[in-house]
């Protein structure tokens, strides 16, 4: 029997997964952009970096 605990832990590692894919994904984009792009890339990068330090997974 699954807690909610056990389901809250679940999307937690669920969300973290698909996280770490667009990361992975905006580091591929970067080679292929410049100036502003690049920046906003890495912003958005660093946002979803420290969202994923913040949830501990």
């Amino acid at each position: 029997m699954t807690t909610s605990t056990d389901t809250f832990r679940y999307n937690d590692r669920h969300l973290a997964n698909r996280l770490e894919a667009e990361v992975a994904d905006l580091r591929d984009r970067l080679r292929f952009e410049t100036g502003r792009s690049r920046d906003d890339t890495l912003d958005d990068i660093d946002k979803i970096e420290r969202q994923l330090s913040r949830m501990h997974c």
